[in-house]
């Protein structure tokens, strides 16, 4: 025991100084605070102490907090919302069904603490000489122990709040717990056996986690709950998951070729440039360019000549590339278009239906928000741009200047902009021709504050992906994002965008919210490309 504790806190204590330093590096590059963070802090043994512990805390606080999202978001928001019809007294049964099915089954079939490929790993154990074996059994077992303690509050509030009993939601975890280990040792005889990975066998899983999914919601849908309650807390179950969860700890504990089967999963020498590039690859796929995507006029420099400098290769950038933008824009304007038709469909069968739009419009614009969030183009076109050709230039110390960066900003802004409001109008086009054919009498004011709010949003999310890109150019050279401000920033963008589809009565002066957002948001960016994008805008 003493010895896996010994073990335990070594890992911790790598993983938590890798952290630790992937934050003080950040930091160190936020504007104005950084130039104040000295290098020295790497070294300092103290102040590299508390950095550790207040990333710990903060790790720990994010892993309950997403436990408690996933729970909200897969399981009481369905009951809520989806499936009022269901009688309040089966709310328990019906939560038993989802985290069964979800998290009990899909979940553990998704999960593999010890035939997952991660850096902690290839550090510990390639880099720091850990034997296989002490390195995977002790965090095999901190795994489980920490992911039932993370469930632990969300799962048990969460079933008592939906009228089930306390003891069945901590009795729930540790049937989850004893069956993530029994499969832990199944994947383990598989691979033995066989030297198949379930884990990197994506058909397989999926051919388990969809079927799930259908048992999960399907029956719920239909308004009717399943008796997973009373066969999963049986007493012959319990005891078939803890003889299961037993013969798994013991086969494991003696199991005796972790190397071999570290060095399958992790593939050693290559772990740390595969591992990212496979991810990278999956990241840039939609805006790789094949040989056949170029045609002859495309590749005529002769129809730019009059543009000089950086305009020109701008336009020569997205004349070569028109097919990769074209294809997005016909599929979204094909999607508004079968939107309208299935609208005027109804308009035509269910005139009541079409009729409520008529009080309603000011009301669904904040739900348009989220919309145009999804539908613009800019963070494509940011990839399409660092894959295809920024990867290369910004090798190039004059590619960095202030002034050029400023310039190219400016140059693709303006067309980024363009393609996004080629949406944007078509959706205004579509609200009008719906009008129309509907015979929806509408206030002129509510249209044209609905379409100037529209095409300003159109704006604001190309300045968005573009300012996110040149402050921060998050890409690296093997294709990874590698870099937690462009995540944050988006996800506080996304986040408020989900709040607006929350906002029911919207104030008059929402479209001038909206303009002053979009108006504020070109000088901001436009003033932090010039000043932060030369030191950040770069090959990482």
């Amino acid at each position: 025991m003493r010895y896996l504790a010994t073990m335990l806190l070594a890992i911790y204590n790598i993983n938590a100084t890798i952290n630790a330093n992937r934050v003080i590096f950040y930091l160190k590059r936020l504007p104005l605070l950084g130039k104040r963070i000295p290098d020295r802090l790497y070294s300092d043994s103290e102040l590299k102490m508390i950095a550790t512990v207040i990333v710990t805390i903060l790790n720990v606080l994010r892993k309950f907090i997403g436990k408690t999202i996933y729970i909200g978001l897969m399981m009481v928001l369905p009951l809520m919302l989806l499936f009022k019809e269901i009688q309040r007294p089966e709310y328990p049964a019906a939560f038993l069904q989802l985290f069964f099915f979800l998290s009990l089954i899909a979940g553990t079939v998704q999960i593999s603490a010890l035939l997952e490929a991660n850096r902690n790993k290839y550090i510990c154990i390639k880099l720091m000489r850990f034997n296989a074996r002490d390195f995977v059994v002790p965090t095999l077992f901190a795994r489980h122990a920490t992911n039932f303690i993370y469930f632990l509050p969300s799962v048990m509030l969460t079933y008592a709040l939906l009228g089930g009993k306390i003891l069945h939601g901590l009795l729930l975890l540790i049937l989850m717990t004893a069956f993530r280990l029994s499969f832990e040792a199944v994947q383990l005889l598989i691979y033995d056996k066989t030297r198949i990975l379930i884990n990197k066998r994506f058909l397989i899983q999926w051919l388990v986690i969809i079927p799930c999914l259908a048992a999960a919601y399907l029956p719920l849908f239909y308004h009717s709950v399943w008796p997973v309650g009373r066969i999963l807390f049986s007493l012959p179950m319990i005891l078939l998951l803890a003889a299961g969860a037993a013969v798994g700890i013991a086969y494991i504990l003696k199991y005796h070729e972790y190397k071999r089967t570290i060095e399958a999963t992790l593939k050693l020498d290559d772990i740390m440039v595969d591992f990212s590039k496979m991810k990278g690859e999956a990241i840039f796929s939609s805006v790789k360019m094949k040989e056949e995507d170029f045609s002859e006029e495309s590749l005529r420099s002769g129809k730019f000549e009059k543009k000089q400098g950086y305009e020109y290769l701008n336009a020569l950038f997205f004349e070569r590339h028109r097919k990769l933008l074209e294809k997005p824009i016909l599929n979204r304007l094909a999607i508004i278009g079968t939107v309208l038709a299935v609208g005027i469909i109804i308009s035509l069968f269910f005139p009541e239906a079409a009729g409520q739009l008529e009080h309603n419009l000011p009301s669904i614009l904040p739900s348009f928000v989220f919309v145009m969030y999804f539908i613009s183009l800019g963070d494509r076109i940011c990839k399409a741009m660092f894959y295809n050709c920024d990867i290369s230039l910004l090798r190039y110390s004059f590619y960095r200047r202030k002034d050029v960066i400023l310039r190219s900003f400016i140059v693709r802004l303006r067309k980024v902009v363009v393609l996004n409001l080629i949406i944007g109008i078509a959706i205004c086009v579509a609200l009008y021709i719906f009008v129309e054919v509907a015979d929806i009498s509408f206030r002129w004011m509510d249209l044209m504050l609905f379409t100037v709010s529209i095409l300003c949003l159109s704006v604001f999310f190309s300045v968005h992906h573009l300012f996110l890109y040149y402050v921060y150019q998050p890409y690296t050279t093997e294709l990874g994002v590698k870099n937690p401000f462009f995540k944050i920033i988006n996800s506080v963008v996304y986040l408020a965008c989900f709040a607006c589809l929350q906002l029911r009565n919207v104030p008059g002066y929402f479209t001038l919210v909206v303009i002053g957002a979009t108006v504020t948001y070109i000088i901001i960016g436009l003033t932090l490309v010039y000043r932060l994008a030369p030191r950040n805008f770069r090959v990482k």
